[in-house]
């Protein structure tokens, strides 16, 4: 699954995951681990954090795995995440943000707009208040793989999905304007559209979510000078847009 430079490049890095215990998030939470990155799982339900920990902590990978709860809509949780991850690692290598919501579709509309601000503050507002709170860390170290979960449907038009894909719209927009105030830092910011997959907010999709490791080993280990501000496919090499 993982190459021998994801290995060398990834082993004991420090990766945070949000909504890290199911989906892409566990997907990408087991493929970072197996190759020796400490990695800490973190979402709103400590009762799916503990059972993912559970099914890696059953391994023998040379990692450390971790969990902890955070709302990543509210500043005061975020910032306690910054203080545990800081106080157990000493620093964020890595920054993984994949919590999210997908209602159900609804046309504009019909949809409610307590939907809408719950969607925007998870996909959207939750993204900006995470990296901002970890990015003094990375700037102390000069060094940072930051990769935003986004979808195709922040490009495309797919009626009944309009807050879902205006958040993740907002994104990409978020990744590339961030991309370029970093520029000249060792710090590199991607999204990666993972496609469809079946997940709890998605169970009737075929396809698996590890189909999305191959891109988050790449984004993770990319060299300095690597690629920023660019949204790619699923196996992390192709532009999506």
């Amino acid at each position: 699954m993982a190459g021998m430079s994801d290995t060398i490049l990834l082993k004991k890095r420090t990766a945070v995951i949000t909504g890290g215990g199911t989906g892409f998030g566990f997907a990408a939470a087991r493929a970072l681990y197996e190759v020796g990155a400490d990695v800490v799982l973190c979402g709103r339900r400590s009762g799916k954090l503990a059972s993912a920990v559970a099914r890696l902590s059953r391994t023998d990978f040379p990692g450390d795995v971790y969990s902890t709860s955070v709302d990543v809509t509210d500043d005061a949780s975020v910032r306690q995440l910054v203080d545990t991850v800081l106080e157990r690692y000493g620093k964020i290598d890595i920054l993984i943000n994949n919590a999210a919501l997908i209602p159900r579709a609804a046309t504009w509309e019909d949809t409610e707009f307590d939907t809408i601000d719950q969607v925007l503050a998870t996909n959207l507002r939750g993204p900006i208040l995470v990296t901002k709170a970890f990015l003094p860390a990375m700037r102390k170290h000069d060094y940072g793989r930051i990769i935003n979960i986004t979808s195709g449907l922040g490009w495309k038009t797919v009626p009944g999905y309009g807050a879902y894909s205006v958040s993740k719209a907002g994104l990409n927009s978020f990744t590339r304007t961030l991309a370029a105030e970093l520029s000249g830092w060792n710090i590199l910011v991607n999204a990666i559209d993972p496609g469809v997959a079946q997940t709890e907010q998605n169970p009737a999709a075929k396809d698996s979510p590890d189909k999305i490791v191959p891109g988050i080993l790449r984004l993770a280990s990319l060299p300095m000078g690597g690629p920023s501000g660019r949204i790619f496919r699923k196996d992390g090499e192709t532009e999506a847009v």
